[in-house]
């Protein structure tokens, strides 16, 4: 049975781009059905791309980096995160191609308020 489509912006080309952290999913379906992921979106008028972390901050994984870039500093072992706080703010990512037709983020950096 085919389910609703719907379509949604393009993935950002490569390299350098000024975007808003739109949002913060819970997602089982990315990596593997039992293990829960997020999956932080960034978006801008030329399209959009996203992270996928796990759900447990622990210091050096993914879902670390990502909230400390986030950030723009260092998250600290027992200090408490609310990621939502993060969406609607502007950052600058760094995207690469990965296969044939997906991208990914290799940086994140937020903007300064101007």
């Amino acid at each position: 049975m085919v389910r609703k489509l719907v379509c949604v912006a393009p993935l950002l080309p490569p390299g350098s781009h000024r975007v808003v952290l739109s949002t913060i999913d819970d997602d089982k379906s990315k990596l593997d059905p039992m293990q829960p992921s997020f999956v932080f979106t960034f978006s801008c008028d030329r399209g959009i791309a996203s992270r996928i972390t796990g759900v447990i901050l622990r210091r050096g994984d993914a879902l670390h980096k990502t909230v400390c870039e986030l950030a723009g500093r260092d998250i600290k072992v027992g200090e408490y995160v609310n990621p939502p706080d993060f969406i609607g703010r502007e950052y600058e990512i760094d995207v690469v191609a990965k296969g044939d037709r997906g991208v990914q983020i290799v940086a994140i950096r937020p903007v300064a308020a101007e």
